[in-house]
């Protein structure tokens, strides 16, 4: 993918944002999904109940109380200009066909997210790990990413193990110790990013 160029400076850490319109780079990103279907903005509505990261159970919450149906899919995520990814994802299906977000969304806003629908993946009570892609094709981007992955199979794994009652710990610990190697890489991915942009 291209770059867009931004003169825009890197903070200490990385702020994500959920895009609400589809743009070239998302439809791009969208072949990377097989069997998907086009990008598409939909409405957010977070139910008063919802829980950040439960959106399979928020949805089905929805669902009991006003009918329709769940959607799996797609939400994305970017940091504008550096890598973008999907989060496989669940949004409510009224009964006249529209798609609504009622899960919470970062940071907190009502409005529009993107989001893909997915033909073919189902949730079937394990967590499915994130697809992304680099738009500055840069090492330090791409080691970056590759410890966020790291962070997101142990997390994942956490998950599913306090859903089956078993004691997280040493998972826990492994946890802490990719946080500390992702603020590394983040920081040789943010001066990198700074400096070339200072030049």
């Amino acid at each position: 993918m291209e770059l867009s160029q931004s003169g825009i400076l890197l903070g200490e850490t990385p702020t994500e944002i959920m895009p609400e319109i589809v743009d070239d780079v998302i439809r791009q990103f969208q072949t990377l999904l097989p069997d998907t279907d086009t990008p598409e903005t939909i409405t957010v509505q977070t139910r008063p109940d919802a829980i950040d990261g439960e959106c399979f159970q928020n949805v089905r919450h929805q669902i009991e109380e006003f009918g329709g149906a769940q959607c799996y899919g797609w939400r994305v995520n970017l940091l504008p200009h550096i890598y973008i990814y999907g989060e496989f994802h669940a949004v409510w299906e009224r009964l006249d066909g529209q798609l609504v977000d009622v899960s919470p969304v970062v940071p907190a806003r009502q409005g529009n997210v993107v989001f893909i629908r997915d033909k073919r993946r189902i949730y079937e009570g394990r967590r499915i790990a994130h697809i992304s892609a680099v738009l500055w094709d840069v090492i330090e981007v791409r080691a970056y990413l590759k410890v966020l992955k790291k962070v997101e199979c142990v997390d994942n794994a956490i998950y599913d193990a306090v859903l089956q009652g078993q004691n997280p710990i040493l998972l826990c610990e492994q946890l802490n110790e990719l946080r500390g190697e992702l603020k590394e890489a983040w920081a040789s991915l943010r001066q990198a990013w700074n400096s070339y942009h200072k030049t």
